[in-house]
């Protein structure tokens, strides 16, 4: 079995050079599975439990996470939260882990609600310092979105920093 990831000559029982085990002709801006994102046998629907304020959700803090295993065998999944900004910002990454958890084994019909810890340091944004072109962490009071579950249909919840 030629397990090289280049095509070679043909003669030399490579693969012709266009063709070979790469990621080369998949589109360069999708990922076929999500980092944490894997292969589940149950229908898993993920959703951000509600708080009572009514001025809007704080970020920093503990958000509840309800995971309901809505049709196939009992299992468990790691429950992975995110943040992004609304508005684009200039040294705040797309997305940013902030915690991650794992759920007990949820049997099919059932539903289980895990917490996540949205530390102050997942909203920091970088901010040149001086000419060397050092950072440092800035807390920028905006609106930001929490996401969770799965990537092409995220769970996502509008949160602010005040």
């Amino acid at each position: 079995t030629d397990m090289r990831l280049r095509g070679g000559p043909a003669t030399t029982g490579g693969l012709p050079p266009s063709l070979g085990v790469t990621y080369l002709h998949y589109p360069a801006n999708r990922a076929l599975f999500e980092f944490g994102h894997g292969l589940s046998f149950s229908t898993l629907v993920f959703s951000w439990e509600e708080e009572e304020q009514s001025s809007g959700s704080v970020a920093v803090g503990k958000h509840a996470v309800s995971v309901h295993n809505k049709q196939g065998p009992p299992g468990s999944t790691v429950v992975l939260g995110f943040v992004s900004t609304v508005a684009s910002t200039s040294g705040f990454p797309q997305r940013r882990l902030f915690d991650f958890t794992r759920t007990t084994t949820i049997e099919s019909g059932h539903r289980q609600t895990v917490i996540l810890n949205a530390p102050r340091e997942a909203f920091a944004v970088l901010v040149p310092s001086d000419m060397e072109g050092t950072s440092l962490p800035v807390l920028a009071e905006r609106e930001y979105e929490l996401l969770t579950g799965d990537p092409q249909s995220f769970a996502t919840k509008k949160v602010y920093v005040r």
